[in-house]
């Protein structure tokens, strides 16, 4: 199982600006879909997409922090299509908005 997570990882952080289906993370991991969901449940104690979703809100924290990007270009590149539902995973995640973010921590 460690080596099917860390390989399911891996095309995760390199594909992360792509649509990722849980059928592709199976494939890299050699494995069913149900046996990636397992996986990920067990080692990470999250799904896959959840995972995903997760890796792409602090990858573009971390653009936030280190780029002067536009956040919607940050958030197409960080593999969301729709700005609004960007802005609102981020704000659960972070407690703030992209932009409130940006500014606390370069002011911070």
């Amino acid at each position: 199982n460690q080596v099917r997570m860390k390989d399911m990882l891996q095309y995760i952080h390199e594909h992360y600006f792509e649509e990722i289906l849980l059928e592709d993370l199976a494939l890299v991991g050699n494995t069913s879909k149900s046996g990636c969901l397992r996986c990920f449940k067990e080692s990470l104690g999250t799904t896959p997409l959840q995972y995903v979703k997760q890796y792409r809100l602090q990858t573009a924290a971390n653009l936030l922090k280190d780029t002067d990007w536009q956040i919607s270009e940050i958030a197409s590149r960080c593999g969301f299509e729709e700005m609004g539902y960007f802005a609102a995973q981020f704000r659960q995640m972070y407690g703030v908005s992209p932009s409130e973010y940006r500014r606390t921590t370069l002011s911070g």
